[in-house]
């Protein structure tokens, strides 16, 4: 993983930020309103800790002691209490998790409309809240796909 991905999931998702061709700009300010009620990181904090991030994430010990679905969702956890993007920012955050769980041959961890206030109280708690949730989903997706194949 790298800052360059996470920059262009979040430039797929706001192509109107290209404009004049530059890379993706993080937030500069505190936005009052947003779906997330949890803590997020200030303006001047944020390249600093997506570099840290991204560096944890790719640490030799990491991807050796975490697997890589506790890894994919403390990543999206952290993403979004970074909140590095003026928009888009929890949707970066679940793809790059989804990136993360993809190449390791999983399959994406879909965060249903019908567990967002789950989803909002975990990212509020813990990492492992949210690890949960993705876990979860995860085994959500499997068994969704099993019933597809033994229906079709």
């Amino acid at each position: 993983l790298s800052l360059d991905v996470v920059k262009k999931l979040y430039a797929q998702l706001a192509p109107e930020e290209l404009e004049g061709k530059a890379p993706p700009k993080y937030r500069k300010d505190m936005p009052l309103h947003r779906l997330y009620f949890h803590e997020i990181a200030p303006p001047e904090k944020i390249s600093y800790r997506m570099r840290s991030l991204i560096q944890w994430v790719n640490a030799a010990e990491t991807r050796r002691s975490t697997h890589i679905t506790r890894l994919a969702a403390k990543a999206h956890h952290q993403l979004l209490h970074i909140y590095p993007f003026p928009q888009h920012s929890g949707k970066v955050a679940r793809l790059t998790m989804n990136v993360l769980l993809m190449s390791e041959g999983y399959p994406p961890a879909i965060l249903h409309a019908t567990e967002r206030q789950r989803y909002y109280e975990a990212l509020k708690h813990s990492e492992d809240a949210t690890a949960r949730l993705v876990q979860q989903a995860l085994v959500t997706s499997v068994e969704s796909g099993i019933r597809f194949f033994e229906e079709h």
